[in-house]
């Protein structure tokens, strides 16, 4: 098959997390299948491509507000797709810019968090961007011919904000690693991990705000944040806290290394449409603490534990989890085993092409 991914991230142009990993995996998957794939790269920096041979070509942004770049991106990337001739196009609902493209194959959506989801905790600035970006994305949803969730919690709110249920459930997968054996990671240790943007649907206020109590139970303990601070709050807390240090963006190799001196992930996301953080904590070796945000109860499911989003309960959890190192290796153990199980990149990349191979099955 001929497929072409649309994203707006990916990790050889810049920073990358969820949605850039994910596609990332995918492509790699794809193409050792036997596939054909050219990776559409669009955002405020331009349209990169990288084709099926790894090669890279750039298409400079156009001029103007961000708003206006972001509309025009689709008709400057929709020629070269065309070129390659593709049986499938997929891309997110963010930004709906698959939406906009004609003539190119069967249109396929992987639903990502909506712009519904992320203003419920965004300032008053971004929520007047609501509108504009609630429109892309349900144009992108509604004329898609294959929508895809990737878990049972993403389907619902797929079907609540835009009124259409997924063709396809399909959990992500995620390789399996062998986690760095260090004297670190064989000493007990009260190091605690947080990965994901510094924001409120994150739920980073929820852990800085249990940070106090968490010290008062263990006072050694250290907290190691890292992602994007947007607002701050990290950078700030650690300058007055020196039990928490925040390392910005860093790449996977430092991130990696990092995990190897960390005892516990937590993900105090108030919603993850699925939580990719969690099978890279387990492919690292990590037990996690997560709160009911979204899809994670459905990820995690008893190889984990879930608090409710607030501090008082992480807290608690988080507290209750340090002082078992016992529980820690359980629940690493079996993080480990249901990453195996249920999230192999191998099934994986299975479901992707057998819909894929019904979409364009369906088309003739």
């Amino acid at each position: 098959m001929r497929i072409c991914l649309i994203t707006p991230e990916f990790p050889e142009r810049g920073p990358s997390f969820g949605i850039g990993t994910y596609v990332s995996a995918l492509r790699s998957g794809l193409i050792q299948a036997g596939d054909q794939v050219l990776t559409v790269v669009a955002n405020h920096l331009g349209i990169d491509y990288l084709d099926h041979n790894g090669d890279w070509s750039h298409t400079p942004p156009t001029a103007g507000p961000a708003c206006l770049r972001a509309a025009l991106l689709p008709r400057r990337a929709t020629d070269r797709i065309e070129k390659f001739d593709p049986d499938i196009v997929e891309s997110s609902n963010w930004h709906g810019l698959g939406a906009f493209l004609r003539g190119s194959g069967k249109r396929i959506v992987r639903l990502s968090t909506p712009a519904r989801i992320e203003a419920r905790w965004a300032s008053g600035k971004a929520r007047l961007t609501l509108p504009v970006f609630h429109s892309w994305e349900k144009t992108a949803v509604i004329s898609a011919h294959v929508l895809i969730a990737d878990s049972s919690a993403m389907d619902s709110v797929g079907e609540s904000i835009y009124g259409r249920r997924a063709d396809f459930i399909i959990p992500h997968g995620l390789a399996p690693q062998a986690p760095q054996q260090t004297e670190a990671r064989n000493t007990p240790n009260l190091n605690l991990l947080s990965v994901g943007r510094c924001e409120a649907r994150k739920g980073t206020d929820l852990l800085l705000a249990a940070w106090p109590h968490i010290r008062k139970q263990h006072p050694t303990a250290s907290l190691h944040i890292v992602g994007k601070d947007p607002h701050g709050w990290a950078l700030r807390m650690s300058q007055i806290d020196s039990s928490i240090c925040y390392h910005g963006v860093i790449p996977n190799t430092a991130l990696s290394e990092l995990r190897s001196r960390c005892c516990i992930q937590i993900v105090p996301s108030r919603f993850e449409s699925f939580g990719l953080v969690v099978l890279e904590a387990w492919a690292n070796g990590l037990p996690v603490i997560a709160c009911t945000g979204g899809a994670l109860p459905e990820v995690i499911g008893t190889a984990g534990v879930i608090c409710q989003p607030n501090a008082s309960s992480l807290a608690h959890s988080v507290g209750k989890l340090l002082s078992s190192q016992t529980t820690q290796q359980r629940l690493a153990r079996d993080g480990e085993q249901r990453l195996q199980q249920r999230f192999s990149l191998t099934q994986w990349i299975d479901h992707n092409r057998h819909c894929y191979r019904q979409a364009v099955r369906n088309a003739r």
